[in-house]
């Protein structure tokens, strides 16, 4: 949002934390071969109103007209018109957090990192507490191999989401190419037991996968366990 970096990429038709995720593809389509980097929010995350995109948009204001434009252009992938419309609509209510966002995620799909940094940054200075900010954040120092700045958004996210298994994830990705292998491994044990609790096995086994290049044996045995319960009482019963 996974593996471990993943844009969570939303486009808001209003002021509302998450609206609508402009495109969503399958999340398979961001396990690529020799691709650390990526996650399963990185694509696009279903929003929380996403019945805005089949709204009436007759009286629509100004500033909804040229969100809406700017959410149709980045579904297009027209990533230039999409940042037009989002600053049209900046600059007709340049106090909306969620349209600074959406430029952000506009930049960011355009492969202008350094802009998007920008965007996420007014995002937040309008909302501290705006949690996918911070994260897609995160992600985007991460591509600039930013690490350090990278891991303090990742912190940010879970003071705010403590069980969000995607920044526990990415933080301990993160951990693990600084080489800080015990910070890693608590992060990427921990997000495998929130992925199992929520019922995403295949981003556990992932997180599985990541947590073995730490070698912390220990947290791999006991994440094995919970991912295998089966296999642990068949040895179990094996041995008597």
């Amino acid at each position: 949002m996974k593996k471990p970096t993943s844009l969570i990429i939303s486009i808001l038709f209003f002021a509302t934390s998450i609206s609508w995720a402009a495109t969503e593809k399958d999340k398979s389509d961001v396990e690529k071969e020799g691709d650390q980097t990526f996650t399963k929010e990185r694509i696009l995350q279903i929003d929380k109103n996403g019945k805005l995109i089949q709204a009436d948009k007759k009286g629509e204001t100004e500033e909804e007209k040229w969100i809406h434009k700017g959410a149709d252009a980045f579904k297009a992938m027209n990533y230039e018109e999409a940042i037009k419309c989002f600053k049209k609509a900046i600059a007709i209510n340049p106090s909306n957090e969620e349209i600074h966002y959406n430029l952000g995620i506009a930049y960011h799909d355009k492969g202008t990192l350094d802009e998007a940094i920008t965007a996420f940054k007014k995002a937040l200075a309008l909302n501290p507490g705006y949690a996918d900010a911070h994260y897609n954040l995160g992600i985007t120092y991460d591509q600039k191999e930013m690490l350090d700045k990278a891991i303090v958004e990742f912190k940010e996210v879970i003071a705010i989401e403590s069980n969000s298994a995607d920044a526990h994830h990415n933080l301990g990705y993160t951990y693990y190419k600084k080489g800080l292998n015990s910070m890693a491994a608590d992060h990427l044990y921990r997000a495998g037991l929130l992925n199992l609790e929520q019922g995403n096995e295949k981003w556990a086994l992932k997180a599985y996968d990541d947590l073995k290049l730490t070698n912390s044996k220990e947290l791999e045995q006991k994440l094995y366990e919970k991912l295998y319960p089966d296999r642990k009482r068949k040895k179990s019963k094996d041995s008597k």
